[in-house]
């Protein structure tokens, strides 16, 4: 889920906080784009940050837009990274399995702008 150049045009203007994430973002966006396109992926030109972390608050203060589901979650280490993988094998665990993105996107941002 991405968050797009407009909004960050909206944090930019909504206070000190706002300014400082529309900042960051800013900084990030083309290391982002780098390795984005490195993996082979093709992105809109308006995508300005991937809402990974945001998207896990979420989940928790206001998960509208979010189906969550109870399943067996088992982490291993493959080729060298650390993975969790959907197992019978793990223990059952609350895991959030689709959003709608447009719905999480406007919660995310009901939180950040006045």
């Amino acid at each position: 889920m991405w968050l797009r150049e407009a909004e960050v045009e909206r944090l930019a203007a909504a206070g000190p906080l706002g300014r400082h994430l529309a900042t960051q973002i800013r900084l990030w966006s083309p290391e982002q784009r780098r390795i984005f396109s490195g993996l082979g992926g093709e992105l809109a030109p308006d995508n300005a940050a991937f809402l990974h972390d945001p998207l896990t608050v979420a989940a928790l203060a206001e998960p509208a837009g979010l189906r969550f589901e109870e399943i067996g979650v088992l982490p291993t280490v493959a080729e060298g990274i650390l993975r969790t993988l959907e197992s019978p094998l793990g223990p059952r665990m609350r895991v959030a399995t689709d959003v709608d993105p447009e719905a999480a996107r406007d919660a995310i941002l009901r939180q950040l702008l006045p």
